[in-house]
């Protein structure tokens, strides 16, 4: 629900790759079963929390509590998984990153019409430890016109 938080912040300081997703939260909330948890899973202190609200004003209530600063971790549950087709824009914290992918996107798919967007952050990634498995890995990708099997790639 927004940009930079903690955790992204740490794995960012450890030069984990990422990249944020900016999806279309109208196309999200349309979906049958989306709910809205009330706190972060990692909050979680009572079963009541493990109950999302999947009602419309539900939803629409903790949204707006949010957006006034009184809920912080709210978290959006999608039923079965998300497809690509409510991607918005890719915000990248890397130029390298958001320039291997705009090669690839434009060669294996170049029907996508993602915006790719570099974060005005990006002093927040430490250069001197970007895991260079993954830019290999993009530019094989580049070279070959697809995705092969991804390398090992630490993920935390």
């Amino acid at each position: 629900m927004k940009m930079h938080t903690p955790l992204l912040e740490d794995k960012l300081r450890q030069g984990f790759a990422h990249a944020v997703l900016v999806l279309d939260g109208d196309a999200i909330f349309s979906i049958p079963g989306v709910g809205l948890l009330a706190q972060n899973t990692k909050a979680w202190r009572a079963r009541a929390a493990y109950e999302p609200a999947t009602e419309p004003v539900e939803r629409d209530g903790l949204l707006k509590q949010w957006s006034l600063g009184r809920r912080r971790g709210l978290e959006v549950l999608v039923p079965y998984g998300l497809s690509l087709g409510c991607l918005k824009e890719i915000v990248f914290l890397n130029p390298e990153h958001r320039d291997i992918l705009a090669q690839y996107i434009s060669i294996a798919h170049p029907e996508k019409n993602w915006t790719l967007v570099l974060d005005s952050g990006t002093d927040r990634y430490d250069a001197a430890v970007v895991n260079t498995e993954l830019t290999k890995y993009l530019e094989a990708c580049i070279e070959l016109g697809s995705a092969p099997l991804p390398p090992h790639i630490p993920f935390d």
